[in-house]
């Protein structure tokens, strides 16, 4: 297969496996505009592959495959608990104590309904205090988390804040 390696972007490249670092998988657009992916092996000394190591280090490849690695692995136990949710009508989580150990807290639709004002309050002012938060200037977002009347609706609006910043942030490695 004969890449124009002139008239291509490379968007990103991981490593295949996280436990084998020999394959990476790089993703382009082509000329036509298409998202390609290809594997190259680590020590490819084509053109393509020369072009993909002027773009990322070898370095950059392992970040960018542990944060896939990690963002997968947090979808996975997302989805685990969605579905004990579904099953169950509770959701549990991991706190820390004071001594760094976890400790499961069980959160029902209860407890969620029966949050305080003055709760929904404080983790207001919690979020407002985060550094990626005073530095955000999407004010749309900002708007709906302040007029946030329940702790679901804060929930739904402080969770697209932090996907619309990962993704902010993703889109900024990849580049």
């Amino acid at each position: 297969m004969q890449i124009d390696i002139e008239n291509i972007e490379i968007k990103t490249a991981v490593f295949n496996d996280i436990n084998d670092r020999e394959l990476i998988m790089v993703e382009y657009v082509d000329i036509t505009g298409d998202l390609q992916a290809v594997m190259i092996n680590k020590s490819d000394s084509s053109d393509f592959g020369k072009k993909v190591f002027e773009r990322f280090s070898l370095e950059q490849i392992e970040e960018n495959t542990l944060r896939i690695h990690q963002n997968n692995e947090k979808s996975f136990e997302d989805f685990k608990q969605f579905l004990e949710y579904r099953e169950t009508g509770k959701i549990t989580i991991e706190t820390k104590s004071e001594n760094e150990n976890s400790v499961p807290a069980e959160i029902t639709l209860e407890t969620l309904e029966e949050c305080s004002n003055e709760t929904l309050f404080r983790l207001k002012l919690n979020m407002f205090d985060k550094e990626e938060f005073q530095n955000y200037d999407d004010k749309e977002i900002r708007s709906k988390i302040r007029r946030a009347a329940t702790l679901p609706e804060l929930m739904h609006h402080y969770y697209a804040f932090l996907e619309k910043l990962k993704n902010e942030e993703s889109q900024e490695v990849t580049n």
